[in-house]
């Protein structure tokens, strides 16, 4: 029951992929629109022809970052009325060395200006975040428990999990983060990229 629109695709009737740097995903819960992850700042046409046919960004409530590198947040402009949100661990290292984190020093500059809260301050029934370090020291995953659809940025990626070699990356915390995620009540996964 997938509807194609180019390179965006429905999970169900009220989430939405789009395919590009990074997956990009939009979850319609009615009063809230929820954003994960936003894609690279070459994205941004993508997301303007495609993404705004699923959702008019300014009525776009929530985009969350399942961490800070600049595949994921390139693209925090475009939700001008949005609260935004990662986990403390991306925060605090934004703070300290954000050209060391985003890994893209002119985009650092901009997401270093974004007031961010932390994830775990989220409060949208159903919307459960998991810190899944690994990736990153501030990685998560968002589970979308009634749908049972879990969104697991470069936790776990379409082909196995995602790799631990970026600056605040830790094998061993990877590893206790898939096991942490076994646990979880999920049918669907939507990975932050394919493959």
């Amino acid at each position: 029951m997938k509807k194609e629109l180019s390179i965006v695709s429905s999970i169900n009737k009220r989430v939405w992929k789009l395919r590009a740097s990074c997956n990009c995903y939009v979850i319609d819960l009615d009063d809230k629109k929820i954003v994960i992850d936003t894609g690279a700042r070459i994205d941004k046409q993508h997301l303007e022809l495609f993404l705004s046919k699923i959702v008019s960004f300014e009525k776009v409530t929530h985009v969350i970052l399942t961490h800070l590198h600049s595949r994921h947040a390139g693209n925090l402009d475009l939700f001008v009325n949005a609260k935004f949100f990662a986990m403390p661990e991306e925060i605090a290292q934004l703070k300290s060395d954000a050209s060391k984190l985003i890994q893209d020093s002119a985009l650092a500059k901009k997401v270093a200006e974004v007031d961010f809260a932390s994830a775990l301050s989220l409060n949208i029934p159903g919307v459960q975040v998991i810190h899944t370090p690994g990736h990153t020291a501030g990685s998560c995953c968002i589970l979308l428990q009634d749908d049972k659809i879990i969104f697991t940025g470069d936790t776990l990626l379409g082909d196995g999990p995602g790799h631990p070699h970026t600056p605040t990356g830790n094998m061993d915390a990877l590893r206790s983060s898939l096991a942490k995620l076994v646990n979880c009540n999920y049918k669907i996964i939507c990975p932050g990229h394919d493959q």
